[in-house]
């Protein structure tokens, strides 16, 4: 879940108040994003700064993740008010159950550094210091190394973490990482999401949340990595193949990131190295597969918005290319990699074998 506290004097749609306090992902009973789109859009864009060279929140606005470090931030993401929708979206809840019917306590051994997945750069909001001195405080309290477990974009997130640190503090602090469906070189759907839509989850129009996808860092970290992205055909448009090596030519495809998209892209896919885990921390690598997932994108011309779509299919976890799932198989990369069989992208964290 994601909180809120907006008071900004920008120029907002008549019926969004520029004053707002409270859960922004995901409530549908106060005001976003099911009662007011266009106003959850609003508050969940990042504008480019160029003065800066960064995306930002609008003026007046901070957004964070409200339960730091507790896990209840990630046990649902709607609140506890709305049964129904947090029935829905329980997100860690099966793990967490495990772990603590194991004897792990919430806030004392068993935590969740959430963060604002928007942005792939994690200084944003001072989480890698925070987290940094949270793990310290952990071992420091419970005289033993952390086990850090992540899901999807949260491998990235601890990559990132782990290279912002010393060798000396990861030997010291940190047992090992358990990484979930990590997308660690990208995902082709992202490029859907990026060029056609998606609706996120939220059953809402794809159209009108693709401003969000164009803007949020995240995405472009998620795109396809270049550098070892192998596919000779990711995206199509009429006659015209663009492979991995051209995804900086599919960004420009679009007018209004031209000015900022391949600088983000370019900067999130070099936040740190792929080629192994920096410094030597253990690595537990976990995937599931073998479900149908879009490994290529073809449009008929550039006269339609790219809404005359058509997808490749191939293996992966219905969110994740095969090829980035297994990129742990990468010799020297992860001590372990455990190949789940099939199963979905989201689901995989509930399997508590």
């Amino acid at each position: 879940m994601i909180d809120a506290d907006i008071d900004t004097s920008i120029e907002l749609p008549p019926q969004c108040p520029h004053k707002v306090k409270g859960q922004i992902w995901i409530n549908r009973k106060d005001f976003i994003p099911f009662n007011n789109s266009a106003c959850f859009i609003e508050y969940m864009k990042t504008y480019w700064n160029s003065s800066t060279s960064k995306m930002e929140n609008i003026p007046g606005a901070n957004i964070y993740y409200p339960n730091f470090p507790s896990t209840k931030g990630i046990f649902a993401l709607a609140p506890d008010n709305q049964k129904l929708l947090q029935s829905k979206t329980k997100v860690f809840a099966a793990m967490i159950h495990y772990l603590k019917a194991a004897g792990w306590k919430d806030g004392v051994d068993l935590v969740s550094p959430g963060y604002d997945w928007r942005y792939a750069d994690r200084s944003n909001n001072k989480w890698i210091e925070k987290t940094t001195q949270l793990i310290q405080q952990l071992v420091d309290n419970n005289g033993h190394k952390v086990i850090i477990v992540t899901h999807s974009f949260g491998g990235l997130a601890v990559l990132d973490l782990i290279n912002s640190m010393s060798k000396k503090f990861c030997d010291q602090y940190i047992d090992k990482i358990i990484t979930l469906n990590a997308p660690f070189i990208g995902s082709t759907k992202t490029l859907r999401t990026f060029l056609t839509g998606e609706d996120l989850g939220l059953k809402l129009d794809p159209l009108l949340l693709r401003p969000l996808a164009r803007s949020w860092e995240s995405d472009y970290q998620l795109m396809p990595n270049q550098k070892y992205w192998k596919n000779d055909n990711i995206v199509q448009i009429g006659n015209k193949k663009y492979s991995s090596n051209n995804i900086n030519a599919i960004i420009d495809l679009v007018e209004e990131v031209k000015e900022f998209g391949n600088i983000i892209y370019n900067s999130s896919i070099n936040r740190f190295p792929l080629e192994y885990v920096p410094n030597n921390v253990t690595l537990h690598c976990l995937y599931s597969h073998g479900i149908e997932t879009i490994v290529g994108i073809k449009y008929d011309s550039l006269d339609h918005d790219f809404q005359d779509v058509s997808y490749v299919y191939g293996d992966g976890d219905g969110v994740v290319d095969l090829q980035s799932l297994e990129w742990c198989k990468l010799s020297g990369f992860a001590k372990v990699v455990k190949d789940l069989g099939k199963g979905e992208h989201g689901t995989v964290i509930s399997n508590t074998e």
